[in-house]
């Protein structure tokens, strides 16, 4: 039912086809100020697209072996007339990245021994008005979970807002307390100040506050930095003055600014906060808009590349490949970064791509659309993430060196993140075919979210990963939530937890198939005729007992183990055999070839936690009956 659903789904998204526009985009020759509507008129840059409002129909084609650094916004369609995202020309796949190239230099100035950091963010005021100081003084105060805090507002002699925020009670992450600006204008690279002057009754430090999208999916809009070149706001009984630089990455009507202070401000605390003006002001900048996720690097004399190690604080700079990306926090904001290098960072790495926090597409509560041909990639976050889609195409793209970066913090701990594609909860009538995912730091596809939501007919079909620490992960936990046609299908999956990101993770999970979670209304999932050749750690790794449940429909798939092959860093990475200190959700089988390889316990679920043989898994849950243990023939990938 679910293969004839989504036959007529595809019928209906090719047919009918009436297109309105082909617009092309070259950013090499193009400028946003030429109609787009041929190659010889083509606009220039992501911006110019993502402000079009497009039409039911149009092409939006990228000019191939071309690079573009940002996120492309996905437009909506209409039945029968999708709107296209694809490519012309000749050569490579169109590539947008969500990366910054430090492979000069002049990007790097001396921190102390052996210790390297990036050039600082300098800005002039400029000649121009800015949006922003008509909503300077409208502030709002937003308290969710254990947060507790209220606003009160007066005005000074000089006729200033003056606001107070009283914490009642601090939250136990930042976000659970936001100090937040109503919403304004921005344009892409046009900066401006914020002068404010703020006290508080007790001492509190806190992150710089974030420029950001005013509604869901809440995304950056670029950086927040201090004109004193400070990484944190300190606040003391004491009148204080505080400007802060904001660079907008990209133009949009839904602009704010947010402190989020629910993990910083003590309890009882008075926060007083008066701005005073906001002024236009023009920035030099690298482009380290928010945290740094990954850095990869190609040595001097060497041709494949490798990640640098993420560290969490200076003090851990100890060895060649090291780097830190300050401030510590999840936030968007200017980034300075630091690297452990012998020698100026450039002059050591001839290839050097700092991955930052930004999806390189977004698709949030988008339709009608089809996305062919592009390539994803060196993003901190995610390659192509969205919430609530339907009726949708992606396919025959590249996904390659994605996540690493920040994305909360509990107790000071902190979490990565990083994958593929992502579905966030609603997901109808989805089809994800032919695309290639190399080096993803969680999992290369997904279908995720805690909410009531439905996910109905949504295929993954004849996708190749490769050194991914997942392939594919579900999670969907609403307790009203329906899965009505899941399909995970024809995919070949290789060396899971042999990638980058495996060394790097405190939790090496290491497997081509995870799930976890669902408790859910119903469920009907379909893992049939994939591939799976190698995992660090499991081939399949659940964190619950649905496997022996009715609602999964595990079969005809081919299992390949055999012996560990290059790594995340293009070396032999062996896993570490079972250690009796190691935790049981951390110990990673030996890996052999041979016929011994059906025995080892390469299956994991809640009611069999430290992993069975194939047997017994088949025996136990009654899946993959028909499947079987077969060599499974090697494909490569080309890296960009």
């Amino acid at each position: 039912m679910s293969i004839l659903r989504n036959a007529l789904f595809i019928l209906a998204l090719l047919a009918s086809h009436v297109w309105a526009t082909e617009y092309y985009v070259d950013a090499v020759n193009g400028s946003d100020e030429n109609e787009g509507t041929s190659p010889k008129t083509a606009w220039q840059s992501l911006d110019k697209v993502n402000q079009t409002e497009l039409q039911p129909g149009d092409k939006v084609l990228f000019c191939r072996g071309q690079i573009w650094r940002g996120t492309l916004k996905i437009h909506s369609g209409e039945e029968g007339n999708p709107v296209v995202f694809s490519s012309y020309g000749t050569g490579q796949k169109p590539r947008i990245q969500g990366s910054v190239d430090l492979s000069s230099p002049d990007c790097w100035l001396p921190a102390g021994e052996n210790l390297w950091k990036t050039k600082s963010d300098s800005y002039a005021m400029a000649d121009r008005e800015t949006p922003f100081a008509q909503t300077m003084s409208q502030w709002h105060l937003y308290c969710e979970g254990e947060g507790k805090a209220e606003l009160k507002t007066a005005t000074t002699k000089k006729g200033q807002r003056a606001y107070r925020a009283l914490c009642n009670e601090k939250g136990v992450s930042s976000n659970q307390i936001q100090f937040t600006n109503s919403p304004f204008e921005i344009a892409a690279g046009q900066g401006f100040l914020l002068k404010f002057r703020a006290r508080a009754s007790k001492p509190f430090t806190t992150s710089m506050p974030a420029l950001m999208q005013y509604r869901a999916p809440w995304g950056s809009y670029g950086s927040v930095t201090s004109a004193d070149k400070s990484d944190v706001l300190s606040f003391s009984p004491q009148w204080q003055e505080y400007s802060l630089i904001y660079l907008p990455d990209q133009t949009a009507q839904d602009g704010r600014t947010t402190f989020f202070i629910g993990d910083s401000i003590p309890d009882g605390c008075a926060w007083d906060f008066i701005p005073i003006e906001a002024k236009a002001v023009d920035v030099t900048t690298l482009g380290l808009t928010a945290d740094v996720g990954n850095v990869i690097v190609i040595e001097n004399g060497q041709k494949t590349k490798k990640a640098l190690f993420k560290r969490w604080s200076l003090d851990e700079l100890k060895q060649q490949g090291d780097f830190f990306s300050s401030p510590f926090s999840p936030h968007s904001g200017a980034r300075t970064l630091y690297v452990y290098s012998k020698k100026n960072p450039a002059e050591t790495y001839s290839f050097l791509e700092a991955a930052i926090r930004q999806h390189t597409a977004e698709m949030t509560d988008q339709s009608w659309f089809i996305v062919d041909g592009l390539a994803f990639g060196y993003t901190g976050a995610h390659g192509i993430k969205g919430a609530d889609v339907h009726d949708a195409i992606i396919r025959n793209c590249d996904f390659f060196w994605i996540g690493g970066s920040h994305l909360y913090s509990e107790d000071g701990v902190p979490t990565r993140y990083g994958n593929g594609i992502e579905f966030w909860c609603g997901a109808k009538n989805n089809l994800v075919e032919n695309n290639r995912f190399w080096q993803v730091y969680d999992t290369a596809m997904t279908n995720q979210g805690p909410d009531d939501c439905l996910v109905e007919n949504m295929v993954w079909r004849g996708n190749v990963t490769w050194l991914c620490e997942q392939s594919y992960e579900t999670w969907l936990s609403g307790k009203q939530t329906v899965v009505d046609g899941l399909v995970f299908e024809n995919n070949v999956c290789y060396d899971s937890g042999f990638g980058w990101s495996h060394e790097q993770r405190p939790d090496k999970r290491g497997t081509p198939m995870l799930s976890y979670g669902f408790d859910v209304k119903s469920l009907k999932i379909t893992y049939r005729n994939n591939k799976f050749c190698r995992a660090a750690n499991t081939m399949l790794w659940f964190g619950n007992n649905r496997v022996e449940e009715p609602g999964w429909d595990i079969d005809y798939n081919v299992y390949w183990q055999g012996a560990s092959r290059a790594g995340g860093n293009d070396e032999v990475m062996s896993p570490k055999k079972q250690d009796s200190k190691t935790p049981a959700s951390n110990q990673e089988p030996t890996l052999s070839g041979g016929d011994d390889q059906q025995e080892q316990k390469l299956f994991r679920w809640k009611n069999a936690y430290m992993g069975v043989d194939f047997k017994e898994y088949q025996q136990r849950t009654g899946c993959d009956a028909h499947s079987r243990w077969e060599e499974i023939p090697e494909t490569e990938f080309e890296d960009y």
